[in-house]
């Protein structure tokens, strides 16, 4: 199988150029990086291009000169700053004031920039505290902490609809959101993050640890630690934005006594501090601070206001009777609310198959029944041909209307005991239990030729599409095999069909 974050980010800026305008670089920080990409810059041409814009400049020196930054003062131009804090100190608090200013509001109804970007400030602001406190500050650590949700702001505004229907289902499941992104938009708000940023010449230092936000992949390592540390300003920013401040902060102390050795005081006087600082920071970048509390000061008002609701034994007790019908209707309706999102979870939204998700958990279980009984399973990959054509010369409404009439041709082409499932933008598997090499083939040619015979009729213009498929059969007899080399085994098929003319089937072997 190709890998998924490698693909996603190489084709993610296209689709998302004719999809919708995304913002651009302010020109300030575009020409900020171009100096600096220079061979023999000097921090003297840094600082003379950002003074030449007096509220960049003001702004910069007032979070230079705060606690959080200097412990000495006094710095009161842009070159001082240099000297104190660093070049990319300064750079970063640059890109991050342009960036916040470019794409602050304006945008998608009913998506709370105001509480996005207080969040990512005191994600920023926690992640870069603990940093210095164990003595790994990094001078990227604070813009990565800003800017790494920075994609559901941009999905926010490339599918609005779509995206509130993320924010919704988050609500009612408490699922991921980033799982429920690539369910919807087949990428997540991290991809869409480091992307652009990419593309707007943010250095890789910056971007690329936002694109691992939330993966698990070999890039991980050398980006580890900073990773890590915004994981902990995600916890500290739910403590204070969502709510849930004791279970949050078990889990906040477990992590840090675990993996650092940090006791759980000091993990709460970290998280304490950081709505003070958090409020200063917020009204440097000119967002509503909402006068932020300490964690301390919220779960004392919070366990007032649980003794205030406190009910007497006799009161329970009588409310418990009288809501016995109301609590039977509410659990049948939630019976089905819970069927209803278990479909969802394992569903592609566009084509109504199974989900990438859904289609490696079935593949191991089919893999160990094939084990236990001793009988083949066949693995079918398959991928449009140049289905970028598609999109550019009919629009990508035209090509989602062409993938789901595929989808309904690989549907009727298979079995009840068949697994369909959509993996990526316009690659299908199929999983085909007790099914040997020549059941197989015969399945995936009359496929493809069902694909190559039809056509989708849009606005009176027919479209005719074909696919290339590859093929791989897994027979316990002749050995063993894991998950992922049988994926990548029926992969390397698809390729060989791909660059072997399109259009046919290829057949590997383990």
């Amino acid at each position: 199988m190709k890998d998924k974050d490698i693909s996603s980010r190489i084709n993610l800026s296209p689709h998302l150029e004719k999809t919708a305008k995304l913002p651009t670089l302010p020109a300030v920080a575009a020409r900020i990086l171009h100096t600096l990409k220079k061979d023999g810059f000097s921090s003297k041409e840094l600082a003379e291009l950002i003074a030449m814009d007096p509220a960049l400049t003001v702004k910069i020196l007032s979070l230079a000169n705060s606690s959080f930054y200097s412990t000495q003062g006094g710095i009161d131009n842009v070159y001082r700053a240099i000297d104190v804090l660093g070049v990319n100190v300064v750079r970063n608090l640059a890109l991050s004031f342009c960036i916040i200013d470019s794409i602050k509001s304006d945008g998608a109804e009913g998506f709370d920039y105001t509480k996005f970007w207080q969040q990512s400030v005191i994600r920023a602001v926690s992640a870069t505290a603990v940093a210095k406190f164990l003595n790994r500050h990094t001078d990227e650590v604070f813009i990565v902490g800003l800017l790494a949700d920075i994609g559901k702001m941009l999905m926010s505004l490339v599918r609005p609809n779509d995206y509130l229907e993320v924010l919704r289902e988050v609500r009612l499941t408490g699922v991921k959101d980033y799982e429920i992104e690539r369910r919807i938009f087949s990428y997540s708000h991290e991809d869409i993050g480091s992307e652009t940023l990419r593309n707007w010449g943010i250095p890789e230092i910056i971007y690329q640890p936002i694109g691992l936000h939330h993966k698990e992949t070999s890039d991980s390592g050398k980006n580890s630690d900073i990773i890590r540390l915004i994981e902990i300003g995600d916890i500290v920013s739910d403590i204070y934005f969502n709510r849930t401040h004791p279970e949050n902060m078990e889990s906040l102390c477990a992590f840090m006594k675990d993996k650092y050795g940090v006791n759980a005081d000091d993990t709460r006087s970290l998280v304490d501090a950081a709505a003070g600082v958090g409020s200063d920071i917020l009204a440097s970048f000119d967002i509503p601070s909402e006068q932020l509390r300490p964690y301390s000061q919220l779960l004392q008002e919070a366990n007032e206001e649980m003794f205030r609701l406190n009910l007497t034994y006799d009161q329970l007790l009588r409310r418990y009777v009288d809501g016995q019908q109301k609590a039977s209707q509410l659990a049948a309706e939630l019976k089905e609310a819970n069927r209803r999102l278990q479909e969802l979870a394992v569903t592609d939204g566009l084509t109504g198959l199974y989900n990438y998700r859904y289609f490696h958990t079935e593949l191991q279980k089919e893999i160990d029944r094939a084990r236990r009984h001793m009988h083949c399973v066949s693995l079918v990959m398959l991928d449009m041909d140049d289905f970028k054509r598609v999109n550019d010369n009919y629009g990508h409404l035209s090509g989602d209307m062409v993938l789901q009439a595929v989808a309904g041709l690989i549907g009727e082409s298979s079995r009840n005991v068949d697994t369909v499932a959509r993996c990526g933008g316009d690659e299908f598997s199929l999983i085909l239990p007790e099914t040997d090499v020549k059941g197989a083939a015969v399945v995936a040619e009359k496929l493809r030729k069902a694909i190559e015979a039809n056509s989708v009729v849009i606005e009176s213009i027919k479209i005719r599409v074909t696919a290339s498929l590859g093929m791989c059969i897994y027979d316990p007899q002749k050995g063993q095999i894991n998950k992922d080399e049988f994926i990548k085994a029926a992969d390397r098929a698809l390729y060989n069909s791909k660059n072997s003319g399109q259009n046919r089937l290829s057949i590997v072997s383990l």
